[in-house]
C-alpha cells in the first residue's frame, strides 16, 4: 500500500500540518482517510488507514507486533492511551479532483 507522504516526521507532526492547512476533520473517518492520533511514550502519535464503519487498518495491532491488522477505531486509545484528533484525505499538496 503506497500512501503519499505528508512530509512530516511523525503522526503528531502530521496533525499539526494538517490542522494548519485546515484539512483536519473530526468525527468518524470515511473509508480511505488517514486517521490520526497524538500522544504515546515518545509523543509521535499514530496514523492508520480508515476502512470506514469505525474500523482501521493499523500497524502493530494487539497480538501481532510488527504486523498489520484490522482493528476498531478505538483501539489506539483503549490499548495505547492515544488521543484521536481526527482524519484527513489531504496529502500535503492539492490533488486535482
Amino acid at each position: 500500500l503506497a500512501v503519499p507522504p505528508l512530509g512530516a516526521a511523525s503522526a503528531a507532526a502530521a496533525v499539526t500540518k494538517v490542522r494548519t492547512a485546515g484539512k483536519l476533520h473530526t468525527g468518524s473517518p470515511p473509508r480511505g482517510a488517514v486517521a490520526l492520533w497524538t500522544g504515546g511514550s515518545h509523543g509521535y502519535g499514530h496514523a492508520a488507514l480508515s476502512l470506514g464503519g469505525d474500523r482501521i487498518l493499523t500497524t502493530d495491532p494487539p497480538g501481532h507486533p510488527g504486523g498489520v491488522g484490522e482493528q476498531p477505531l478505538s483501539m489506539p486509545k483503549n490499548t495505547w492511551g492515544l488521543t484521536f484528533v481526527g482524519w484527513t484525505t489531504w496529502w500535503g499538496v492539492e490533488l486535482p479532483t
